[in-house]
């Protein structure tokens, strides 16, 4: 069964080392890249980048005060493993609105929001 799985690469390849950081926020574990691999036959497969602060990111975390910063705090859609991390949805804002904006991305795939952000 398993050669069969392979075979036709029936399961999903992603980065799945998780850990919960000092502020109890679970994080993917830094510095791995990759493809992100989901669907039968590679119906996706998209190379992602965990940055520093632990998110697939095509940027890092540094802060300035010449530039506007936006953060993209969400789900699937903002971890961007359906998409190249060079390729995300933070990139594209970040292009349309120009060169004074840096656009980071935090989003968890496999996060319950309601659940998670009760205070």
């Amino acid at each position: 069964m398993k050669g069969w799985c392979v075979f036709f690469h029936l399961y999903n390849d992603v980065p799945l080392h998780l850990f919960i950081d000092e502020y109890g926020i679970q994080k993917t574990v830094p510095g791995q890249v990759g493809f992100s691999v989901t669907g039968n036959r590679r119906m996706n497969f998209c190379e992602f980048r965990i940055n520093k602060s632990g998110y697939n990111s095509y940027r890092e975390f540094t802060p300035s005060a010449d530039k506007i910063e936006i953060a993209l705090i969400g789900d699937s859609f903002i971890e961007g493993f359906n998409q190249h991390y060079y390729d995300s949805t933070g990139k594209k804002i970040e292009n349309n609105l120009g060169n004074n904006v840096e656009v980071y991305e935090y989003g968890r795939g496999d996060m319950i929001w309601p659940i998670n952000c009760i205070f």
